[in-house]
Order: C-alpha cells, then sequence, then structure tokens
C-alpha cells in the first residue's frame, strides 16, 4: 500500500503500523548534517507520513456513526454543523449516482473524543445539506444535527483554495485495530497536486477508515475535506484526494443561515420539517492554531506528526520541515540539510 518517492521510506513501528494495509519496509530517510551546524547532528524523516495519536490537539474534529454501519470523520465548523465527505451518506458502491438518496439524517450520530474507549455519543443528525453538482465532484455536504455538540471546539473554513507545494495538516478517525478507532493527526503533509475541485496529499492511501480533513497549518483553518484514495495503495501514484473547502462556501453560508435568527425552515431525507431556534448554532468567532509536537521526545520520525526527528547527541526530538515561507516555532531556527532545511532547537 505504502510506497518510495526516489529516497524517501516509510518507517513501520508502534501500534499505528497494525492500520496499514502492507509497509514499505523499515528503512529509513537519514540525511547527515551539513557543514552548516556540527558535526554529530541526524535528521531521519518518513515519507508519507505515517501519523500519530491526535491526544486532543484537534477538537473540532468528530467521529460520524452512519446507521450504525460505517464510521465517517468530520469537522464542527459550528455549535451543530459538521462538514462531512458526502459519500459517508450514500450506500457504499454507489457514490456517484444521483438517483439514489442519501441515507437519512436521523439515522447519523455524532461520536466526541479521542478513540473507540473514549468516545462518547452527541446529537444525531437533523437535515444533511447537499451542494449541487456531480457527486464525484461535489464530495461535500454539511450535517446539522439536532443541538449543540458537547465537547467540541468549532473551526473555521478558508476562503482561498490549496496549490503544489503547500503543506496540510491532517486529521482522521483509523480503525488502527478490528472495532478500535483511533483520531489520528498527520503535520506538514505536502500537497502533490491541486485543480480548481481538489488536491492531492502525500500520505499513505488504503487505510482502514473513511473520510478525514485537511487544515490549513497556521491557522488550523479547514482547506479540504478528505474524497477518495488514488488509483493506487503502493507505488509512486499513491495518495489521498481531498475536496476543497473553499469552493463550498455557498453551501457552508447556507448552513450558517439555515441556523440563523430568522427560524429558517429545511427539509430531512425522511420528509420531515424541521424549523431552527433563535439561539441555534452559528459561526465560528475566531480559529486557533492547533498545538504542535514539536520538541516532544521521539525514538524515530514515526513517533512524529511531521514524520521529522532530530538527533543530537543524547537528544532526539520531533521537528518540521521549514523554509519558503514556511516558519520554525519560537525557540528553533531553520537549518538546512542536505537540500531540505528543517527546524532545529537553538543552542542556549
Amino acid at each position: 500500500m505504502l510506497h518510495r518517492l526516489s529516497n524517501i521510506a516509510l518507517v513501520c513501528s508502534g501500534l499505528l503500523a497494525a492500520w496499514l494495509v502492507a509497509c514499505a519496509g523499515n528503512e529509513t530517510n537519514r540525511m547527515p548534517a551539513t557543514q552548516s551546524v556540527d558535526s554529530g547532528v541526524e535528521v531521519e524523516q518518513v515519507l508519507p507520513i505515517p501519523g500519530v495519536a491526535d491526544r486532543g490537539r484537534d477538537p473540532s474534529i468528530v467521529a460520524i456513526d452512519v446507521a450504525g454501519s460505517r464510521l465517517c470523520t468530520g469537522v464542527a465548523i459550528g455549535a451543530d454543523a459538521v462538514l462531512v465527505p458526502r459519500h459517508c451518506f450514500i450506500v457504499p458502491g454507489h457514490q456517484c449516482e444521483e438517483s439514489l438518496p442519501l441515507i437519512a439524517a436521523s439515522r447519523v450520530q455524532v461520536l466526541v473524543g479521542e478513540d473507540s474507549d473514549t468516545m462518547v455519543r452527541g446529537p444525531r443528525g437533523l437535515v444533511v445539506l447537499e451542494p449541487e453538482g456531480p457527486r464525484c465532484e461535489a464530495d461535500v455536504a454539511v450535517l446539522i444535527v439536532e443541538k449543540a455538540i458537547e465537547g467540541i471546539k468549532p473551526v473555521g473554513v478558508r476562503a482561498h483554495g490549496i496549490a503544489k507545494g503547500d503543506v496540510v495538516r491532517t486529521v482522521a478517525f483509523a480503525e488502527i485495530a478490528l472495532g478500535w478507532y483511533q483520531k489520528v493527526l498527520r503535520e506538514y503533509v505536502p500537497i502533490l497536486d491541486s485543480n480548481d475541485h481538489a488536491f492531492n496529499a502525500l500520505e499513505p492511501a488504503c487505510l482502514i477508515g473513511d473520510g478525514g480533513i485537511a487544515l490549513d497549518v497556521a491557522s488550523g483553518e479547514v482547506v479540504g475535506v478528505f474524497s477518495r484514495m488514488g488509483p493506487k495503495c503502493e507505488g509512486i501514484e499513491a495518495h489521498n484526494v481531498y475536496s476543497r473547502a473553499d469552493i463550498f462556501l455557498p453551501l457552508i453560508d447556507a448552513a450558517y443561515r439555515w441556523r440563523g435568527e430568522g427560524g429558517a425552515v429545511a427539509e430531512d431525507r425522511d420528509g420531515g420539517t424541521y424549523t431552527t431556534g433563535r439561539d441555534a448554532g452559528s459561526k465560528p468567532s475566531t480559529t486557533k492554531k492547533p498545538e504542535s509536537d514539536v520538541g516532544g521526545a521521539c525514538t524515530s520520525a514515526a513517533d512524529c506528526a511531521a514524520g521529522v526527528c532530530i538527533a543530537v547527541g543524547d537528544q532526539r526530538y520531533c521537528s518540521r520541515p521549514c523554509g519558503s515561507g514556511k516558519k520554525c516555532p519560537t525557540g528553533y531556527t531553520c537549518t538546512s540539510f542536505g537540500e531540505k532545511s528543517f527546524c532545529m532547537l537553538r543552542k542556549s
């Protein structure tokens, strides 16, 4: 399933390796330090980024139980509004068939937590709002739930698109073991390609799980919603495809208006009608950048959200790429290692 890109290889280690269909081996991309840094410094990088446990960093990301048959990943964009891949509400195997109705919103329920052991059942769905356009090219929907979701922190949606060479933060619920799900985080995921409705992200394909959210690494705003896997699980074409969130701003605005002060009326797929209250959900007022694990202890690159571990003597800590407008956190400096640059802890 996973693949090598030139001199890049995957590190297989720990529990997360169990939810990968296959592994490219136990090689690592170890790059010797250049003359710009002291000898004895070693950088280990792994791509595609395998991911680490989110550990509460992204409280906007929730799980969606669809009729007890599948678990999808969504992101709260309001107190009671969740952005979700539209295919999650379609009968499996019929993603592009326009004539099939969506699964009724009343059969959908929000789950909040970090894994199957901590998930708490939240409100059920009230209505699913769909965009116009072919389902395969408009794989985004907004789930409005019956009341505000507790234990989440809504985020905004970025108003502009994404380009090749950019990086994103991706979060998804993955089935780590049979029937056991965990919220998994990847940081600084490279964008391989982009067009007017979708983009390709360099991360493991063919994972056991459905959905995923791409976030702006600086602001935490939503930039994409997982749509489908690339054409291959292994090899140079392996990647995940995300629908661009910015082109669905009219749908998102409609969701906010649906829950607006006027008490709008909407129709559910069950055929019932519902009137919202004046105190219903609203847009998130602010967006804060999620916490990073840069500086955290690591034994290998697979322990780090961005897939980078730096070793200086006996000290090993997580890092991430930098340069080309990507700044390092306070206390770190962007340091060149051959053709790549990473954030390195400044000497005291």
